[in-house]
């Protein structure tokens, strides 16, 4: 194996610990049937959020982690279409027998959704596909909040990976550094993962250095179907590639980013260059879930994205 593929597997790993450990999605890696073969499939989970008239959501998302400045291309985007589409096509209504309705077990639904994770970002023409085929691109590129971890994964897959490893091996060499190497677990433990929609419309992975504090307006918020609970975080900067877009936000006493394939970003950036400063310009609806006197609540906590005052960016070009 080489250390191109050794990366990707690790990154598998490394993706479904962070999300498990957040507990936003029940992530596991699994073979899927399609209607023409069976898949296996980096990280499957479900939402634990239902929505009436909806099937369960069932994330399906592959992970990639390519060398140096290598792309997402069309070609995996495409792989990834028909394996979605595959998978979707493998439902069957029962048929009749001599007159006889067969009655199967009945097979769980799903509302599938297809993500694609990335280290290294995705090409212009691969994000123009998924967009096309409502895949959802998932880019950790630019992350200076994540960057520490991946840094520190290549030393020690540098060490310990060898020519003979299997995937297997991978996994498990993975586990063991999450567990017993303190530099890598320390890196874990810094970062706190968000799930959003972004303006209502495209999914974004928040990478946090601090564990966000949700507080409801009221004094019994918990009880108000949602009403006033939101919160404002104010734009750090942003930095931009051809294929991506990182963005930097100060909330509460934490610091948080998300980058966007370039694709997805450009209303967004248009919303900012188009906003007077302390204005909103966007806003990142979250689920979550609270607690209080033994009674669990599920609420949509609404992250406003407004610009900095002039003070605050005066503030930053000092350092």
């Amino acid at each position: 194996m080489d250390k191109s593929q050794a990366q990707g597997y690790y990154f598998e790993e490394i993706v479904r610990h962070l999300m498990r450990q957040k507990k936003f999605i029940d992530v596991k890696s699994q073979d899927i049937p399609g209607r023409g073969a069976d898949h296996q499939i980096d990280s499957v989970g479900f939402l634990s959020f239902t929505i009436p008239f909806i099937y369960p959501v069932r994330l399906i998302a592959e992970a990639k982690w390519y060398e140096g400045n290598k792309k997402i291309g069309l070609g995996n985007i495409r792989d990834f279409v028909g394996l979605m589409k595959d998978i979707s096509e493998n439902y069957f209504v029962p048929i009749s027998q001599r007159g006889k309705r067969i009655r199967p077990k009945l097979e769980n639904r799903y509302t599938d959704a297809g993500a694609y994770f990335s280290v290294s970002g995705f090409s212009s023409n691969a994000q123009d596909f998924a967009w096309a085929h409502g895949i959802y691109l998932i880019s950790f590129g630019m992350n200076t909040i994540f960057e520490p971890l991946i840094n520190r994964a290549k030393v020690l897959i540098d060490r310990d990976m060898t020519q003979s490893i299997s995937k297997m091996g991978v996994i498990k060499m993975a586990q063991n550094h999450f567990n017993n190497d303190e530099d890598l677990k320390r890196e874990l433990n810094k970062i706190y993962f968000y799930v959003g929609i972004l303006d209502g419309i495209y999914p974004v992975m928040i990478t946090s250095d601090k564990e966000f504090e949700f507080k409801p307006d009221q004094p019994d918020g918990f009880e108000t179907g949602g009403s006033g609970f939101s919160d404002g975080a104010i734009k750090d900067y942003r930095r931009e590639k051809p294929d991506n877009v990182n963005f930097r936000f100060h909330f509460q006493d934490s610091n948080f980013e998300f980058t966007l394939p370039s694709i997805t970003s450009r209303n967004l950036i248009e919303a900012i260059e188009s906003t007077y400063r302390e204005k909103p310009f966007g806003f990142i609806d979250i689920p979550i879930e609270l607690k209080t006197n033994n009674r669990s609540y599920r609420r949509i906590f609404r992250l406003n994205l407004s610009l900095p005052n002039a003070d605050r960016i005066v503030r930053t070009l000092k350092g």
